[in-house]
C-alpha cells in the first residue's frame, strides 16, 4: 500500500494554482522538489528565477514577473548565467517591460557569460506564438546562450 505524502500549505496552495500541459508532465516529486526549495529558501535567486520560467510556459505571466523581480533583487549586480537567463526572459516575454533587456543579454554575451545547455525551447516557442517583434533576434540570443 502506497503512504500518502504530507504536503505543506505552501505545495497545497501553489500546486493548486499551477494547471498547464508542461507542470503536468512533471513527476509528482519534481513538483513538491521545485515548491519545497522555494519554501525552504524563499530568497534563493536561482529557485526564483526557475519558478518564473515555469510560470512563463503555464501562462502566468504576471506571477511570473513578481518572481523575475525577485530574482533580480537577490541576483543585484552579479553577472552570470541566471542574470542571462532572467534578461532573456524579459526580453522574450516582456520586451515593452524591459526596454533594457537586448542590451542586457548583449553586454552579458560579450562578457563571455552563457548558460550551455539550458533549455529556453519553450519560452522561444511562446514569443513566437505571440509575435514577438524581433524573433530573429531572439533565436540568434538562444543559440548564443546556450551552444
Amino acid at each position: 500500500m502506497r503512504r500518502r505524502l504530507k504536503h505543506s500549505n505552501y505545495e497545497r496552495n501553489h500546486t493548486q494554482k499551477i494547471h498547464c500541459p508542461f507542470w503536468r508532465e512533471l513527476t509528482q516529486r519534481k513538483k513538491i522538489l521545485l515548491l519545497k526549495a522555494l519554501e525552504l529558501e524563499p530568497d534563493n535567486a536561482n529557485s526564483n528565477g526557475n519558478y518564473a520560467r515555469l510560470l512563463i510556459i503555464c501562462n502566468k505571466k504576471n506571477e511570473a514577473a513578481k518572481y523575475i523581480n525577485k530574482a533580480f533583487e537577490l541576483n543585484t549586480g552579479v553577472e552570470n548565467d541566471l542574470a542571462l537567463e532572467l534578461w532573456f526572459y524579459c526580453y522574450a516575454i516582456f520586451p515593452k517591460t524591459y526596454p533594457q533587456s537586448k542590451t542586457k543579454i548583449k553586454k552579458l554575451l560579450a562578457n563571455g557569460i552563457q548558460s550551455i545547455g539550458w533549455d529556453l525551447s519553450e519560452i522561444l516557442k511562446i514569443a513566437e506564438k505571440e509575435k514577438h517583434p524581433d524573433y530573429e533576434q531572439l533565436i540568434e540570443f538562444e543559440k548564443k546562450i546556450t551552444q
